[in-house]
């Protein structure tokens, strides 16, 4: 393995994905946010330094100490992955052991919307309550038919 020194190497990388993968400026902002806290944590100057365990500790710090949600965990992952799968290409590293680094499930969500049958059944309840006036039941249901139709 030869000693390269790691801002180099993501420097040309950033280049790689910038003009040949055509990733877009947002895109590599995040790519740069990511290198940028590993050489801030870890200080690392050569790809000598870089293996499994450092990179594995480093994600597993930020989860526990920094308070990262999975998704964030993810992020770098990802990231990372991408970044050593190049220098894998290149010939700089043997393998690429950040991809051996076992990533967090995520977290169980509410559903983003209800499903057809849900939101039938929320009209119905609706149409079902006793209402004082007779107005305010088709109001109910008007709003209630009129947040669905926005959120699904």
């Amino acid at each position: 393995m030869r000693i390269m020194e790691v801002s180099f190497l993501f420097e040309q990388f950033i280049a790689y994905i910038t003009h040949m993968r055509g990733y877009t400026p947002a895109t590599v902002s995040w790519y740069r946010q990511t290198f940028n806290a590993i050489q801030k944590d870890l200080h690392m100057n050569s790809v000598h330094w870089i293996n499994q365990f450092t990179i594995e500790n480093w994600l597993m710090d930020g989860r526990i100490r920094k308070k990262w949600m999975p998704n964030t965990f993810i992020f770098h992952h990802k990231h990372l992955n991408c970044f050593f799968e190049w220098m894998k290409k290149k010939w700089i590293i043997e393998r690429n052991f950040v991809k051996e680094i076992e990533k967090p499930r995520l977290e169980q969500r509410l559903p983003r919307r209800l499903s057809k049958d849900n939101s039938e059944l929320l009209i119905q309840t609706t149409r079902s309550f006793r209402y004082t006036y007779k107005f305010e039941k088709y109001k109910n249901v008007a709003i209630i038919a009129i947040m669905l139709l926005w959120w699904l």
